[in-house]
């Protein structure tokens, strides 16, 4: 399988909302991206969209989570790991939780407990600020509501980046047809405020992470994804992982645009990008429509990226490591 990276440059901002309109998050799970896609090729062509779920379907084609980048530098998904081996030092404990990203230029050193914390977070603190913007919902009876809702604004050169795996050059160029499409509608929550629409380019992986993605050794997962039932109760019982709650809604549209049905689609709870198995499950595409008039997808499979230290889990069990939950 062939990967790329593809940066998504907001002309606004972007909401990748947790629930609340209040909250925001700077990374968008790897479902997001997916139903937005196929949302995008419902709209274009029955063909098409039958084409992009089986390549999706039979993986041909794999998405990880999008994650943020600062220029040139791509941030990854800190590793569901504490380090315990500086007890004494509460600060320093601090600065480790405040840890959400890792540039990929200090990843190997991060993995192996050599890093420095605060150099991490002052090289992440610019990569943009969240902003609140005050908004009246009208109703036709009773007192309009006043709402806060809440987007991240990336600095210039900044935004978030996701990697793509295909099998080959039509995958790919269906793909790409529908990610320059998707630029235009816009991707994430309240695309009718304005937020969510980019500039995307392509780029080739970066040379720390080129030969480490899906590879035998690799055991860190870069998209929120969930084990098949089948699969669950095999996974070992050492994880460190992290669950996340995706839940949402349908919104079917006609040709034109114009919303017919909404319905709430079934909650799931995923591993979150960054834990870490011993033993790597499949995933899968979940049906999540609950008898909805078409069905509807959440995309659930991983993709997992190789740790720079071979012993890792022996690694921090000697420094004291403890479940991230």
């Amino acid at each position: 399988m062939k990967y790329k990276i593809y940066k998504m440059y907001f002309k606004a901002g972007v909401r990748c909302g947790t629930g609340k309109t209040e909250s925001n998050s700077i990374e968008m799970p790897s479902d997001i991206i997916f139903s937005s896609l196929i949302n995008e090729a419902a709209k274009i062509d029955e063909k098409i969209l039958k084409d992009a779920l089986d390549f999706f379907k039979v993986r041909k084609i794999l998405l990880s989570d999008a994650f943020p980048f600062l220029g040139d530098e791509y941030l990854l998904p800190k590793p569901l790991i504490s380090f315990d081996k500086n007890s004494g030092d509460s600060s320093e404990k601090k600065l480790y939780k405040k840890i959400t990203h890792i540039p990929i230029s200090y990843f190997s050193e991060y993995v192996k407990g050599n890093s420095d914390p605060q150099e991490i977070l002052n090289k992440t603190e610019n990569l943009g600020n969240t902003q609140i913007d005050t908004k009246i919902q009208k109703k036709l009876e009773g007192d309009n509501e006043i709402y806060n809702l809440s987007y991240f604004r990336f600095n210039k050169n900044n935004g978030l980046y996701f990697i793509l795996g295909y099998e080959d050059e039509v995958c790919e160029k269906l793909f790409d047809y529908l990610i320059c499409s998707l630029a235009v509608t816009g991707i994430g929550g309240k695309k009718t405020s304005g937020l969510g629409k980019f500039q995307v380019v392509k780029k080739d992986l970066p040379r720390e992470i080129s030969n480490k993605i899906n590879s035998e050794k690799a055991k860190m997962l870069l998209t929120s994804s969930m084990a098949r039932e089948d699969e669950l109760e095999k996974l070992d019982q050492d994880a460190n992982y992290a669950l996340i709650r995706r839940g949402g809604f349908i919104y079917s549209e006609d040709k034109e645009g114009s919303k017919n049905t909404v319905k709430r689609k079934r909650t799931m709870h995923f591993f979150k990008a960054g834990s870490i198995f011993n033993k790597k499950f499949e995933g899968d595409i979940f049906r999540v429509d609950e008898g909805f008039i078409h069905p509807v997808y959440r995309y659930g499979i991983p993709m997992w990226l190789e740790v720079w230290y071979e012993n890792l889990w022996n690694f921090f069990r000697k420094l004291g490591s403890s479940l991230c939950r």
